[in-house]
């Protein structure tokens, strides 16, 4: 009876597991002009910030997928503040602009 028991709790969690979203969904949950407060209290407290010309940054390391146990599935997710509040957030690059700007190339086919 004990293994069945086992057994049932352990599938239980598994497929509890399986259904939930993974951690790095909550960034879905952020929108521009939150506070700080607002986004600790939605993502928890950063793994790190920085801050450099009045911007301020918070840094989360997050599981991408319900089933990174072991923490090798994860990726950086970036929000900035500038005046206290979000004005952006999500990958580095989904808001780096200190790069060059994409270009649009068409190419018509004859």
């Amino acid at each position: 009876m004990a293994i069945k028991t086992f057994i049932v709790i352990l599938f239980m969690i598994l497929l509890s597991a399986c259904t939930s979203a993974p951690p790095a969904r909550k960034i879905n949950l952020i929108s521009t002009g939150m506070t700080k407060a607002e986004v600790v209290s939605v993502m928890g407290q950063p793994d790190s910030t920085a801050a450099k010309d009045g911007v301020e940054y918070m840094n989360y390391r997050l599981a991408t997928s319900a089933l990174d146990f072991d923490g090798s599935d994860t990726s950086d997710y970036f929000v900035r503040f500038v005046n206290g509040r979000v004005d952006a957030f999500g990958h580095k690059g989904d808001f780096d602009t200190a790069g060059e700007p994409i270009k649009r190339v068409e190419i018509k086919i004859k």
